[in-house]
């Protein structure tokens, strides 16, 4: 009987990719509910004010503005890392804190790919870093802070081996 049984270790990795699976669908509603409303607003706008003209020379960038599509794949695997599970806090707090907080973000997820780069990414470096980066959210249990960015810091440092 014990031996059909799974090893602890598979049955937390499944556990672990069904939590991330949901996590991904989770982040994919939100965004597609802020998008259609970003969409509706955008309507409304449109049909009170005449449409700009964009000249050829004009680039017009596919995305969320302010999100640089010419980042490396390492870049937004980490940035996707960093962001995972923090949908709901980041849209909780107030404007002024969600820019500071996406600002230090994106540096944090420089420094990273920049430590990846020189190959001097160790587990500590990486959770000071996001640990840093997750204190600038408020009213937030320490302990809840250092766990999460434990984990995002085993799964950063995953991607470099």
């Amino acid at each position: 009987m014990d031996s059909l049984r799974k090893p602890n270790s598979e049955i937390r990795k499944e556990r672990l990719e069904s939590e991330r699976m949901k996590n991904a669908t989770d982040f994919e509603l939100l965004k597609n509910k802020k998008e259609r409303g970003d969409l509706h607003q955008e309507v409304v706008n449109q049909e009170m004010s005449p449409m700009p003209q964009v000249s050829q020379t004009q680039s017009v960038g596919i995305g969320a503005p302010g999100i640089d599509i010419a980042k490396s794949p390492l870049h937004q695997e980490v940035e996707a890392i960093l962001e995972d599970g923090l949908e709901d806090l980041y849209f909780s707090l107030n404007e002024a804190t969600q820019e500071k907080f996406k600002k230090k973000g994106e540096e944090t997820a420089t420094k990273i790919v920049q430590l990846i780069g020189v190959a001097k990414a160790t587990f500590r470096r990486v959770f000071k870093l996001i640990f840093k980066w997750l204190c600038i959210i408020p009213g937030v249990n320490k302990y809840f802070l250092e766990q999460e960015a434990k984990i995002k810091a085993d799964r950063i440092i995953e991607i470099e081996k």
